[in-house]
């Protein structure tokens, strides 16, 4: 199941990373908005699971 969500991608694109992976913090404050973060946090799955290289 490691490459299920990569059916997308040309046969030879699921191989190993070539770029180093890049790290994103969230600073959650009194009172924020749980539907913002929800987007956000999707926003970055979607991005990794349509890219055939670590974000």
């Amino acid at each position: 199941m490691k490459d299920k969500n990569q059916i997308h991608l040309e046969g030879g694109q699921c191989g190993e990373p070539t770029t180093a992976a890049h790290r994103a913090a969230f600073a959650l404050l009194d009172h924020f908005s749980m539907m913002a973060l929800t987007g956000a946090v999707d926003a970055l799955v979607t991005a990794k699971l349509m890219s055939a290289t670590p974000l």
